[in-house]
């Protein structure tokens, strides 16, 4: 039955069964419902000695009247129990018959009840932590340095430090527990403090250069901006990064929104032209890094100064002299501005040495560079127009004019190569000097007298010795040759006077070949000429030749050869 049940109301109760199922005898029942004493109310209880020696009525709840005491099963235990701390206790009190609700608690022991936390504690520097920032767990926490003295939450954070941490219950302090802080720095992003954009563009924060790790963007109160927000002129914004869980300190970037903002500059040079000609071509490409800071970003255009797009920069054809080129550096994003490029181009030294020289060993040659120049050096470490050299090799000069231009030559000195005098051509009266190699020289009969030509006309009957020299007077030698007087007649009579046959000079050549033939054409005569003049006595095996005319023929051992009729008159 579920009928709650009224104070002071009489109810009847009756028992009917199978055998008796309408019984009319019933029975009253008075009820009085009383009142439960109220819960106590208990707190855990907290003592700064070991509690295991105590028992529950020294807890003194509720003056020790009335009370009971459960365990955590709800078994009920005596009031001087022993209480083990920790353990999960109940208590009611009771009158007139009733109990009230059970009420937990517990009985601890705080001895070397430390704080809890953790040990190694870190934090970043740019939130400037203090000891209110250390994470720890209880009750009245005092904080200690090392010395013992105590701490206002308010102290900063120093990294590396150990700070000390207890804590009191119910007036107990603990002892301590020890916690080393470190504090990460982590560097602001790297970028200018000033940046310049175009207007024309719309840039927003994602146009800032900024180098960093999870970049973050606020304005000057400290809000946290999209990375879509406009920039606007004049405004500084601020800008961190985050490494390990740590943002750094703010780096604060101003910006300037310009409708002209590309940092070129004009830029001068003087270069000397790599020819001697009049004009060089020149890559005008190669001098954007000496206009503006890294070139690679902006777009150039060339005029000429008459206002004419140079099409082909990069092999511009300039003259000597000064040009002025206009450079035109673009942004991507329309930005521009015109600067001056103003090139001087100064002519090369024109000069050059002879590229061979030659002179005669045991001489000297002079190498002259040409007057005009402010400066000389040459390989032989003279600095005049002029050097002297005397000896073979290969020698260079480097003249420099009042430009500062420069232009190097060198010249090959080497000794003369000396012909040789292989032949005399003598043709009647005239003779030919053949030498074994061409070139310029003088020729000379008396080693006096020196003439050009390698041929001399006019010669007597005679013995003649030819000089050659080079012009710069080296000797190439000398060589003796003969206009031949050929006697046509001799009477080797014994008398003394024109006994033989003789032809002056021969002996100078060796090798001639001189025949005699009578009328009928047998040799009477034969020799081959050696070093000694040729002398013939008239005689044939040691007798006299009949008086007749004999023919004879020469052949010198230049090739000239010789033939004609020899009278022999004998005493008769």
């Amino acid at each position: 039955m579920n009928t709650p049940l009224q104070n002071n109301a009489t109810y009847y109760a009756s028992v009917q069964d199978e055998s008796c199922p309408f019984n009319p005898k019933r029975l009253a029942v008075n009820v009085i419902i009383k009142d439960s004493p109220p819960p106590l109310i208990v707190n855990d209880f907290y003592f700064c000695s070991n509690v295991n020696q105590m028992t529950l009525n020294q807890l003194n709840i509720n003056n020790n009247q009335n009370i009971h005491f459960y365990d955590a099963s709800g078994n009920l235990i005596g009031n001087y129990a022993n209480i083990i701390a920790g353990n999960q206790y109940y208590v009611t009190q009771y009158g007139n018959g009733c109990e009230s609700t059970k009420v937990p608690f517990k009985v601890f022991s705080i001895q070397g009840l430390i704080p809890v936390a953790n040990p190694q504690q870190t934090f970043c520097a740019s939130s400037h932590p203090t000891i209110s920032n250390l994470q720890i767990t209880g009750q009245n926490i005092k904080w200690y340095d090392a010395t013992g003295s105590i701490l206002p939450v308010t102290t900063a954070l120093v990294n590396g430090q150990i700070y000390y941490a207890s804590q009191t219950i119910n007036g107990c302090e603990s002892s301590t527990i020890a916690i080393q802080v470190t504090i990460t720095e982590t560097p602001k992003p790297a970028g200018n403090s000033a940046q310049d954009f175009c207007a024309s563009s719309n840039p927003t924060l994602t146009n800032l250069i900024v180098t960093g790790t999870a970049i973050k963007f606020y304005d000057a109160v400290g809000n946290v901006l999209p990375i879509t927000t406009p920039l606007i002129h004049g405004v500084t914004y601020f800008v961190t990064q985050t490494l390990n869980n740590c943002e750094s300190d703010k780096l604060p970037i101003s910006v300037t929104l310009s409708t002209n903002n590309v940092p070129a500059n004009d830029f001068s040079a003087t270069i000397c032209n790599s020819t001697t000609g009049n004009s060089m071509t020149t890559d005008l490409t190669s001098y954007q890094a000496n206009l503006i800071t890294n070139p690679g970003i902006y777009t150039f255009t060339y005029t000429d100064d008459l206002g004419n797009i140079i099409s082909s920069p990069s092999n511009y054809t300039m003259n000597v002299g000064s040009t002025v080129i206009h450079v035109k550096i673009g942004t991507a994003d329309g930005c521009f501005t015109v600067v001056r490029l103003s090139l001087t181009l100064n002519p090369k030294p024109n000069f050059s040495l002879p590229e061979k020289i030659d002179f005669c060993k045991g001489k000297t040659v002079t190498l002259d560079a040409g007057n005009g120049y402010s400066s000389y050096l040459w390989s032989t470490g003279a600095t005049t127009q002029t050097t002297t050299v005397s000896a073979p090799g290969n020698y260079s000069v480097t003249v420099t004019n009042s430009f500062g231009c420069q232009n190097t030559d060198n010249v090959e000195v080497s000794y003369t190569i000396l012909p040789e005098i292989t032949a005399i051509n003598v043709n009647n009266s005239s003779a030919t000097v053949i030498l074994s190699a061409t070139g310029n020289f003088e020729y000379s009969l008396d080693n006096f007298t020196w003439q050009n030509s390698n041929i001399f006309t006019n010669l007597n009957i005679g013995e003649y010795i030819v000089y050659v020299r080079t012009k710069e007077g080296c000797i190439i030698g000398q060589k003796p040759f003969v206009i031949f007087n050929i006697p046509n007649a001799f009477t080797p009579n014994g008398d003394g006077y024109n006994d033989k046959w003789k032809i002056s000079g021969l002996e100078n050549y060796p090798g001639t070949e001189v025949n005699v033939y009578d009328r009928r054409g047998l040799p009477v005569f034969k020799e081959v000429i050696t070093k000694k003049p040729l002398e013939w006595d008239g005689k044939l095996n040691g007798s006299q030749v009949p008086t007749g005319n004999y023919w004879y023929t020469i052949k010198v051992s230049d090739g000239r050869v010789y033939t004609g009729w020899l009278m022999v008159k004998n005493r008769e």
